[in-house]
């Protein structure tokens, strides 16, 4: 009998907290934005009629953010094309009959812990709007939207921003509303190259991952507890990387120094961020020749240099597990890339940007990144379920295998908090995370929908009688089973509301976030903004490389300036001697 009672609240807990779903993938590819302007990112419309909007995925923050028509923040100077381009499209409030506005993100039901003040980087002014998202066949209705009050996270996240943190308001939605069925997610922001072989729409599954999109072995770690350093938590360890040379010979980059750790933000411009002395020196003297100045395109402050002298081969990141990442040329160097008056995409062929971003100096203590262009020849499958990420070298293909965790059922109330965890790499040969829910398919067609006269046609089956003691033996224990089942539903249930009450949802770091007003010092987040953040992000945007060299010119010649910034080396070598160049 006791064990048929542990059965049966196993079920009950089942039944509160479990839902029939399969993933959801959104395509990450050029979203039109009218009058030939694109802009790269997660498609997907908001409003009634819809609007196009390109998102850009961000592992931090937990709510829904777009500029919109009436607040862009754009940078003095620049025109309203530039503009909704560098967004990747602005919403209208007016246009959409759908949309109701509300006094804040708790009128929203949205995550407080994006507003916090007490955490730097947050959005600490914003307004807020309900209105209908649409996501491929999926419809959320008086979905909460964030509007921003200020620009934040400047140059690195210009468009709007698809929180996808532990306290997901979207993961949330979506599995409140049975259509995922697991907190994760997986992504592949495909390939944006120097060639036309390097073009390929990518993919963010909600609920799950794309298998077709993996291969080879994986790594898996535990997602640590976020800091101002790694916002995302998700921390791996770089044992090498390596210069492949078109004729066969390679160099290391790391080797003949110390292993680098690396912190995974796919919101951030390039391949990568890391420090100049030693690593990316190190990549310039085995490369022979030096930069000659920075982007302050698309792929803002990675390094351009004359294309008869960029490096011409490819980079193999090597983790300490053992597991290899290889980068090839067409996605690692690409023409400098900026947005014109007119909000179009054009391409400076003069020179060439390889997409690595480097710190020294001022900023030279931060944490190395691996960044959004790395996510293109990389696989990221992130389960918040088990707080939990794995990553792979990504298979570059159009098909799609949606795969969902295997056995893990989460109550939307009850977010792993995953605390301060040492991260544990594993190497494994396993390309799967948890079970396919779908034959491998085209992405527009990745939803199976039923169909009536497939359905209608099923046979019936058939019955023969019982007896009559034997039927009333079944209907009485029927009954029984069906009033202990209830029993244990409403034990359950009822338990984990009263864990739950008075709390709104765990933050980011783990601690609970009360309705009242008066919190706790320990109720707050402990991130504060540091000098060195701030000097990454705080510098003068301008739209085309014609307005760089006197603004250059004046930097690099004042004192204290950002040219002194980036011009100086702790080891006191002058900025261009590969190239035999003077500042």
């Amino acid at each position: 009998m006791r064990s048929l009672l542990l059965l049966l609240l196993q079920i009950g807990g089942g039944l509160c907290k479990c839902y029939n779903g399969t993933p959801v993938a959104l395509p990450v590819t050029q979203v039109g934005l009218g009058s030939g302007r694109l802009s790269r990112g997660v498609y997907m419309p908001v409003g009634s009629p819809p609007q196009n909007l390109s998102w850009a995925p961000q592992m931090f923050y937990n709510d829904t953010w777009i500029y919109n028509t009436t607040a862009p923040f754009c940078p003095n100077g620049t025109s309203s094309a530039w503009c909704t381009t560098y967004r990747g499209g602005l919403y209208d409030l007016d246009k959409s009959s759908s949309k109701d506005t509300v006094v804040d993100v708790y009128a929203a039901d949205a995550s407080p812990s994006d507003t916090d003040r007490s955490e730097g980087r947050n959005i600490w002014y914003s307004a807020w709007a309900l209105d209908d998202l649409h996501i491929q066949e999926v419809a959320l209705s008086q979905y909460p939207l964030g509007m921003p009050g200020m620009e934040w996270e400047v140059q690195n996240h210009p468009q709007g921003s698809l929180g996808l943190g532990r306290n997901s308001t979207l993961l949330t939605a979506l599995i409140k509303d049975g259509h995922i069925s697991s907190r994760s997610y997986g992504l592949w922001w495909g390939q944006d190259g120097a060639t036309q072989d390097a073009q390929m729409d990518g993919s963010l599954v909600l609920g799950g991952y794309d298998a077709a999109k993996t291969q080879g072995s994986n790594i898996t770690g535990q997602i640590r507890t976020p800091t101002v350093g790694c916002a995302s938590g998700m921390l791996l360890t770089i044992s090498d990387i390596t210069m492949d040379f078109p004729n066969g010979t390679h160099a290391s980059i790391v080797a003949p120094h110390a292993p680098i750790t690396a912190c995974l933000r796919n919101d951030m411009s390039g391949i990568m961020y890391m420090p100049y002395d030693p690593y990316y020196y190190t990549f310039e003297v085995n490369a022979g020749a030096g930069w000659i100045r920075h982007s302050i395109g698309t792929e803002w402050w990675t390094p351009l240099y004359e294309l008869s002298e960029v490096y011409q081969g490819d980079l193999t990141v090597v983790f300490d597990s053992g597991l290899s990442v290889n980068i090839p040329n067409k996605i690692l160097v690409t023409p400098d890339r900026y947005i014109d008056d007119a909000g179009v995409l054009q391409s400076n062929a003069s020179v060439a940007d390889v997409r690595i971003q480097t710190s020294q100096d001022a900023t030279n203590g931060d944490t190395s990144m691996l960044a959004r262009q790395f996510f293109s020849v990389a696989y990221l499958f992130v389960d918040y379920d088990t707080n939990t990420f794995t990553l792979w070298q990504a298979n570059a293909t159009e098909e799609v295998d949606l795969v969902t965790p295997g056995g893990q059922c989460t109550d939307v109330a009850e977010v792993p908090t995953g605390g301060s965890m040492t991260i544990s790499s594993t190497k494994t040969t396993s390309t799967s995370v948890g079970t396919s829910t779908s034959a491998t398919t085209a992405l527009s067609s990745q939803t199976a929908l039923s169909n009536p006269a497939t359905d209608a046609a099923q046979p019936v089956p058939t019955t023969q009688s019982l007896a009559k003691g034997t039927l009333v033996g079944i209907i009485a224990g029927s009954i029984v089973l069906a009033s202990l089942l209830s029993a244990a539903l409403v034990f359950c249930c009822l338990r984990r509301r009263r864990k739950s009450a008075g709390v709104r949802e765990t933050s980011p770091n783990g601690l609970m976030i009360h309705h009242s007003s008066a919190s706790s010092q320990s109720d707050r987040l402990p991130l504060k903004a540091e000098a060195s953040d701030s000097a990454l992000y705080e510098m003068e945007t301008w739209r085309t490389p014609g307005e760089l060299e006197a603004k250059r010119q004046l930097a690099e010649i004042g004192s204290g300036g950002d040219g002194a910034l980036w011009s100086r080396r702790k080891t006191g070598r002058s900025l261009h001697e590969l190239a035999g160049r003077t500042p």
